[in-house]
């Protein structure tokens, strides 16, 4: 299948916020997320692209299978998962959850119904590697996808990163989601980025492309310092914020991880 320009997939939808973005850039949209209520919210804040054809909403789980599967919901909506070591990550830091039983579906089946996007943002708690999963041995592929890396793992924030290169991607980005609020859209001058969006994509992301080996290099720096302060692992998490961000500023906060080819 070949690629549609004008078309996002917004893996991760939560409030809206990304939508948002990319239905103001002219951008048609599928959204993609488990939580009921969320798609349910969304499903009235985006009547009108909705019923202009302008954005579909699935409420489903992206996983590696189609059917019934258990997804629990989290006091912090934003932490909504399937996987249960994620559970465990939330409770510790105060964050409550609660499952409840949901449909699934593969990011294959939504392609073959809804075609391939031009910009894929994937930020589904943990689950972002079986999307990723899910494209390998498909023809085509999205120009720029992104996806959140892990503030836990450096083996599974590897492993994203190998998924991406035998996706064939060849230049990438780290960005920072703590400093998101702060970029600018090229063609949205007054736009400003709400809490807990994923910010600009493609050739409007900030810095420089760079090789795998280099972000690899940077993401070992940057779980170096989660291993110190960081913000569910690190030795010294309940050190000061203000003096953890100074001392250690790549340790305090989560990255997307944006590729092209």
């Amino acid at each position: 299948m070949s690629v549609v320009d004008n078309l996002i997939y917004d893996i991760g939808l939560h409030r809206g916020e990304d939508t948002d973005y990319y239905l103001r850039k002219k951008y048609r949209v599928i959204a993609i997320d488990a939580n009921t209520d969320l798609c349910r919210q969304c499903t009235e804040k985006f009547s009108t692209e909705i019923n202009s054809d302008r954005l579909i909403i699935i409420n489903k789980a992206i996983s590696d299978s189609a059917g019934s599967k258990k997804f629990f919901i989290n006091d912090q909506s934003i932490w909504g998962t399937l996987d249960p070591g994620w559970v465990k990550r939330n409770e510790a830091r105060g964050a409550m959850s609660r499952s409840v039983q949901i449909d699934s579906t593969t990011i294959g089946e939504i392609l073959s119904h809804h075609g391939m996007p031009f910009y894929m943002k994937i930020d589904i708690e943990g689950a972002d590697i079986l999307c990723l999963r899910g494209l390998l041995g498909l023809t085509d592929k999205p120009r720029y996808i992104s996806a959140e890396s892990s503030a836990t793992s450096l083996r599974d924030t590897l492993e994203q990163l190998d998924v991406l290169d035998q996706l064939g991607y060849t230049k990438f980005k780290i960005i920072p989601q703590h400093k998101v609020q702060k970029q600018q859209c090229s063609v949205l001058a007054d736009y400003r980025f709400p809490k807990d969006s994923s910010g600009t994509f493609g050739e409007d992301t900030p810095g420089e492309w760079q090789s795998l080996d280099k972000v690899k290099k940077k993401y070992r720096a940057i779980h170096f310092e989660y291993r110190i302060i960081g913000p569910n692992n690190g030795l010294l998490r309940k050190f000061p914020r203000r003096i953890a961000k100074f001392l250690f500023p790549r340790g305090t906060g989560w990255y997307d991880t944006h590729a092209t080819y």
